[in-house]
């Protein structure tokens, strides 16, 4: 990628409130090192962390969204696209360094595909695992969201209103 499509890609809205986040980074002689702290670095205390890898170049992860939890994505080694979708707008990323990572909000549906060979991602997350969070249905997602947008203008703050199953 080309340093004006970084650039592009850094300026393009993502749904919802999704965004990129950066980490401090020092550099030097021996080598770099960023860090990151939870609701400094990160927008929330991380309460769960796990790490994926060894998924094949044509491997799919994620293809779901949470109703609370938050999540930030890091791309430690390797580099992977990750697709975003609010049920109102779209967005494809490409994530390749362990500086910079992407926040996920809730209601942010997110699939991650198209891993390079060796590519170990990080992620930080809100809560602990919680299957009730997850909502893997697409059509069941976008009535959700549809359901939000309309209690938001209405003047009622939208929830993440429980589907019956």
């Amino acid at each position: 990628m080309s340093v004006p499509d970084v650039i592009a890609q850094e300026r393009k809205k993502l749904p919802g409130a999704s965004r990129y986040v950066m980490f401090p980074t020092i550099a030097e002689p021996r080598g770099q090192l960023s860090f990151m702290e939870g609701e400094s670095h990160i927008p929330f205390a991380i309460k769960r962390v796990f790490i994926i890898a060894g998924v094949p170049p044509d491997g799919r992860r994620g293809g779901h969204a949470h109703r609370s939890l938050g999540e930030v994505i890091i791309a430690l080694t390797g580099s992977l696209e990750v697709s975003l979708d609010d049920a109102d707008e779209r967005a494809e990323v490409r994530l390749s360094r362990p500086d910079k990572g992407l926040y996920i909000p809730p209601m942010v549906w997110a699939e991650e595909g198209q891993f390079a060979p060796g590519t170990i991602v990080l992620v930080l997350a809100s809560a602990p695992y919680d299957e009730s969070d997850y909502v893997r249905d697409y059509d069941a997602f976008t009535a959700m969201a549809f359901q939000r947008q309309e209690q938001e203008k209405e003047g009622r703050p939208g929830c993440h209103c429980p589907i019956s199953r």
